[in-house]
């Protein structure tokens, strides 16, 4: 019998435990590895609350907190994708999951993420997570969390990334033919009048509940090609 995608068995009011895998890190992870994963479209709660996040806290500042988000791994091909917060393609595995055991959470640069570009990391007992873009309605308190952490906040916003361009210098090579936009970029004309009003990145609620975490038009056309004639010159028949 065929099953669904795991990330349409669980929900955001149905999150899987932390001990649950991904599909990659069933096949590539050892069982008492330590995981290496991401945290997106997520939210803090306590006592069903939404909080700050105590950022840099010791570990008794964590306790009754809990987390709730995408989870995704950093490993493999399914992992570049991750670093995007491109959650939408059929491909990749991922589901929704709820972290109790949060053990400390700082900001740092890691190799990682994004070849060592600084962001907020979680720590639990099972493994680390980078914690990507927050939920619309956790916006207001993420910010506050990162106001209170100091200057260095700024640094700590992390950014869908752009569906079209070049390849990252921080995608592995060695997956260099997944990367799905053209790395000539003057061969990329966008028509401005189909990207009026898009706007990305359109998320969670924003965006296209089958794909949360991802931009509307990304890999998916939004309308049928239109050809004209423009810019050809009309010969006269002799």
């Amino acid at each position: 019998m065929d099953t669904e995608p795991t990330q349409y068995q669980s929900s955001p009011d149905a999150p899987w435990p932390e001990i649950d895998l991904t599909e990659e890190e069933l096949i590539q992870c050892d069982p008492e590895q330590r995981l290496s994963r991401v945290l997106h479209l997520f939210e803090f709660r306590k006592n069903e609350a939404l909080v700050t996040l105590p950022i840099g806290g010791p570990k008794a500042a964590y306790k009754g907190i809990t987390a709730i988000g995408i989870v995704g791994t950093l490993v493999g091909k399914a992992g570049l994708f991750a670093q995007c917060c491109w959650f939408g393609n059929y491909d990749l595995d991922w589901f929704w999951c709820e972290i109790t055991d949060i053990q400390h959470v700082e900001l740092r640069s890691d190799i990682r993420f994004r070849g060592g570009d600084k962001c907020l990391w979680l720590s639990t007992s099972r493994g680390n997570y980078a914690l990507l873009v927050p939920q619309a309605t956790y916006s207001d308190t993420w910010e506050a969390s990162l106001h209170l952490h100091g200057s260095e906040a700024k640094d700590a916003q992390v950014c869908v990334w752009p569906t079209q361009g070049s390849r990252p210098d921080w995608w592995d090579a060695h997956w260099k033919d997944s990367w799905p936009w053209d790395e000539d970029e003057d061969a990329m004309e966008v028509d401005e009048d189909t990207q009026t009003g898009l706007g990305w990145p359109r998320l969670g609620p924003h965006g296209d509940l089958r794909f949360p975490g991802q931009p509307r038009s990304n890999l998916h056309s939004l309308s049928p090609w239109i050809l004209s004639p423009d810019g050809l010159t009309l010969t006269s028949k002799e």
